[in-house]
């Protein structure tokens, strides 16, 4: 057998929801939201509950050619990133303070890509920070 995960948020990271699995046309229902003038998005008053909880952001880039770049992610939280449904990034629920910044490679196919991003809570801050960089000028917000 499998010994459970230690903590509901190490569970939270590893149990797979709908918007991970689920064709991209499917039923899901997504709100729009923003992020605060510095960029982070945050779920923690946008959300219910907001303790031991998994929230998920999906954004639509498009790239006018084959890009082979980065994202730059901030969260103190648990995540994980999937580029047009493969995992880029996972990062395991961090000790406090350890919410550095990361370097994540990335590879935008020409046209339409879908980022989503899993960001698991237990308590306190709820969110991240995702940048993507584009030196070339090759990417541009897609379509919802």
């Amino acid at each position: 057998g499998v010994d459970p995960p230690e903590t509901p948020l190490a569970y939270g990271l590893e149990a797979i929801f709908p918007p991970e699995w689920a064709e991209p046309s499917s039923e899901i229902r997504w709100r729009p939201t923003s992020t605060d003038k510095k960029g982070f998005l945050s779920f923690r008053d946008t959300m219910d509950p907001r303790h031991h909880a998994a929230a998920f952001a999906r954004l639509r880039v498009r790239a006018r050619e084959r890009i082979s770049t980065a994202l730059l992610v901030d969260s103190d939280n648990a995540l994980r990133i999937l580029v047009n449904r493969c995992e880029i990034f996972r990062q395991p629920p961090p000790g406090a303070g350890d919410g550095d910044l990361r370097v994540v490679p990335a590879t935008f196919s020409p046209g339409e890509n879908e980022v989503l991003v899993k960001c698991v809570v237990e308590r306190g801050s709820w969110g991240f920070q995702l940048l993507a960089i584009d030196p070339l000028g090759a990417l541009e917000p897609g379509e919802e």
